[in-house]
């Protein structure tokens, strides 16, 4: 579904990637996994047209669109959740979602009422403003309003990054669930339980560029390949 190959990425003068290459299948988590500054969130900018790519190609469902405009490839199928989250805190829950809410490229099954029930907490807090969530909460809502683009792939940033370990745990078992209702993901992720238990393959990144690819059994194997890469 998606192909990252041999992709050098930019911001200003100073190279970010260096030669990257993942794949997305349908329905796959892949996981991105590395300390603050390897490359993760640049890759995920890269593939959403917010880097620039001055080598290599990104690929989606066979046409490439490594030039394309980044609304194109949001009406494509490819929707990002941020890692700061940006949901609107003068707005409730309800209008966050309402503005994002629009028929998919396929007339897509997303919708606010199945965001509630994805998200509970979220259908008791709909009248609640933005600004006044937690940050679990905020979390659940950024990830509601992307689903609301009805997208095929669904990139998220550090999803897990300032949530509290039960927080984290319920987010976790969030993820299992869009998973299993076909949603593909890729997961830029600094939490290795979270992605050896909840992705299908991985790739360590380290100044920009993977050192290690595998699945989480793999890893396992491999004698704390995740966790040797995150180590201060």
């Amino acid at each position: 579904m998606l192909e990252v190959d041999h992709v050098d990425a930019f911001y200003g003068p100073s190279q970010a990637l260096f030669g990257l290459s993942l794949a997305v299948g349908e329905g796959q988590t892949v996981a991105l996994v590395g300390r603050n500054g390897a490359g993760k969130s640049t890759t995920l900018r890269a593939i959403l047209g917010l880097a620039r790519v001055r080598s290599g190609r990104v690929v989606w469902n066979g046409t490439e669109i490594t030039a394309a405009p980044v609304h194109h490839r949001a009406r494509a199928g490819i929707a990002w959740v941020p890692e700061d989250r940006r949901i609107f805190g003068h707005l409730t829950v309800a209008e966050n979602l309402a503005i994002a809410a629009r028929p998919g490229v396929a007339g897509g099954p997303w919708t606010a009422a199945r965001v509630y029930t994805l998200f509970p907490d979220l259908c008791a807090l709909r009248d609640r403003r933005g600004a006044l969530l937690s940050g679990g909460q905020q979390q659940m809502l950024s990830i509601g309003r992307s689903l609301l683009l009805n997208p095929r792939l669904l990139l998220l940033d550090e999803p897990s990054e300032g949530l509290a370990p039960a927080v984290v745990a319920g987010l976790a078992a969030q993820l299992r669930l869009l998973k299993e209702q076909g949603v593909a993901m890729l997961l830029a992720e600094q939490n290795p339980r979270l992605v050896l238990e909840h992705s299908d393959y991985l790739h360590v990144l380290e100044k920009g560029s993977i050192r290690y690819s595998g699945t989480p059994a793999e890893a396992r194997a491999a004698g704390g390949a995740v966790e040797r890469f995150l180590t201060l």
